[in-house]
């Protein structure tokens, strides 16, 4: 799962490639299973993480525990301006899930 990883190094030039490689990974998992639901955390979890590391805030973890993130930041800073791009062509299945990700992490911050 190297591109999954790869988003916080995103540009114009591998936002098409990360995309193609997202679309294949997403179409090789069985509809509804666990493995499909693991890959879909891991993804959204990796599209919100971009967006942490550029405010170097504390995030929590999917299963609630607090993760500092000070110090870390995107490789390319212009990253996270092409993650929404991505998302958004993905299928409505990985966008759902980043959605509910963001949402986890907002409420779990701002309680």
């Amino acid at each position: 799962m190297k591109h999954i990883s790869d988003l916080q190094n995103l540009d114009q030039w591998t936002l098409r490639m990360s995309w193609l490689d997202l679309q294949l990974m997403f179409t090789q998992f069985s509809p509804g299973s666990n493995e499909l639901n693991q890959w879909l955390d891991t993804v959204a979890k990796a599209a919100i993480d971009v967006f942490q590391l550029t405010s170097g805030g504390v995030s929590c973890s999917l299963d609630g525990k607090e993760e500092k993130r000070s110090g870390l930041r995107p490789s390319k800073p212009g990253s996270i301006w092409l993650v929404a791009p991505l998302v958004s062509k993905l299928p409505s299945a990985v966008q759902g899930r980043v959605l509910k990700v963001a949402g986890k992490q907002y409420s779990m911050v701002h309680i």
